[in-house]
């Protein structure tokens, strides 16, 4: 779908994310602009369950240094920090656990699927990026996902409203993406299994 029609923003909004968030571990800011979630999250010393979200960021990264590009206002940039209740040498799952997540956010109304190892797709467009980081003790999981885009901010990729000719309301996309990914680590730290869950949208 090409859509043509100017939206009107929606700010995100910290204090309305984290009252719908008032019963989990998550504990969200928002910024107006930075660099990069990653970064400003990482340089905050942050604990378990913060959440850092930008409006708009202007040095947005993906695996091997790429950039993710975003309007204002147009998407999720969102860095979160856990400590995992895992042993370290299984870390290098989480970014099974975050693309799931994603996956499992979107299908409901999008054909979606994930490319390994940090992409997840509509139709072989990109509509999210993610990006796990390691420190001392415990992980930054960045989540770019593109909300409320015209037009494809690259060659290859898409957005929710490209795709439905509707505006979505971010601030309950961030609520929804925070609890299912919360299940899933949940799930992941018991011991279960999330292989099988995460081939079924798998497209490599």
């Amino acid at each position: 779908m090409n859509a043509q029609v100017p939206l009107t923003p929606i700010p995100l909004n910290a204090g309305e994310i984290n009252n719908k968030l008032h019963d989990s571990y998550w504990r969200v800011s928002v910024i107006d602009e930075t660099t990069s979630t990653q970064v400003t999250l990482r340089s905050s010393n942050p604990d378990h369950g913060d959440v850092l979200l930008a409006e708009y960021q202007s040095q947005g990264r993906g695996r091997l240094e790429r950039k993710f590009l975003a309007e204002k206002f147009s998407a999720i940039l969102m860095s979160l920090f856990i400590v995992p209740q895992q042993e370290k040498n299984a870390w290098s799952f989480l970014p099974v656990v975050a693309g799931l997540s994603v996956a499992d956010l979107l299908s409901p109304i999008l054909p979606v699927e994930i490319k390994w190892p940090n992409d997840v797709n509509v139709e072989g467009k990109k509509i999210a990026g993610l990006l796990c980081e390691s420190t001392e003790n415990g992980v930054i999981v960045g989540i770019g996902l593109n909300i409320d885009m015209l037009h494809p901010p690259v060659d290859g990729a898409t957005s929710l409203f490209i795709e439905t000719g509707k505006q979505h309301e971010r601030n309950q996309i961030v609520v929804n993406l925070l609890r299912i990914f919360s299940t899933n680590v949940q799930l992941w730290e018991e011991g279960v299994d999330l292989r099988d869950k995460y081939r079924k949208y798998s497209s490599t």
